[in-house]
């Protein structure tokens, strides 16, 4: 099958770039900036909708582990080391994209897909690139959040998705009057995709 189009570039440019090259820009005598730099620097959140049809044609990555937790719709991924996979929604896909790989992300499904792109710097560079993609449980949560990723290594025997970096990314749906109790580490960061929380 042909590939569709690229995605409009202005929106590759405008969701992706600033958010990982505006760091550049920050003023080293800055205080502030450097605060903002220090955070940006360990991970960004994209929050994109890709319209059915288009994608992200052939690019390159290095050194970054990247999270893909689909939220509507499905992904498909091909890369430079013969992976190839969809993920669909309520799923999750990781790239280790160690000394280099080329990859092409596109949504072949009639309508849009909306997923959560989380980039986190390693703690090991230069090493051989991977790609693994999961499903996952689809009821609600109780008492707790479901683990989809991690790299700690307190998780080595769970049966989630590794990422190279002393992390943890959970999720789950909460259902309207339900309380739970989510343990973390060190820092925790809360998406809200549907819905609010008290």
């Amino acid at each position: 099958a042909e590939e569709p189009p690229l995605a409009d570039p202005g929106y590759y440019l405008s969701n992706y770039c600033p958010k990982l090259q505006g760091i550049d820009n920050l003023s080293s005598d800055n205080s502030e900036a450097k605060k903002v730099q220090d955070v940006i620097s360990d991970f960004v959140i994209n929050d994109d909708k890709i319209s059915g049809g288009t994608g992200f044609d052939r690019h390159p990555h290095k050194d970054m582990e990247i999270i893909t937790y689909v939220r509507k719709g499905a992904i498909t991924h091909k890369d430079s080391m013969d992976n190839e996979g969809i993920t669909k929604a309520g799923d999750v896909q990781v790239m280790s994209a160690g000394f280099g790989i080329f990859h092409s992300e596109y949504n072949f499904e009639k309508e849009d897909t909306i997923l959560y792109q989380i980039w986190i710097k390693p703690n090991k560079f230069g090493i051989q690139p991977r790609w693994d993609a999961k499903e996952f449980p689809k009821q609600y949560a109780k008492n707790s959040l479901y683990l989809l990723v991690s790299g700690r290594v307190e998780d080595a025997d769970k049966d989630v998705l590794f990422i190279n970096q002393d992390a943890a990314i959970y999720a789950g749906k909460i259902k309207t009057g339900d309380k739970i109790i989510q343990p973390i580490k060190y820092q925790g960061y809360i998406l809200v995709s549907q819905g609010k929380i008290l």
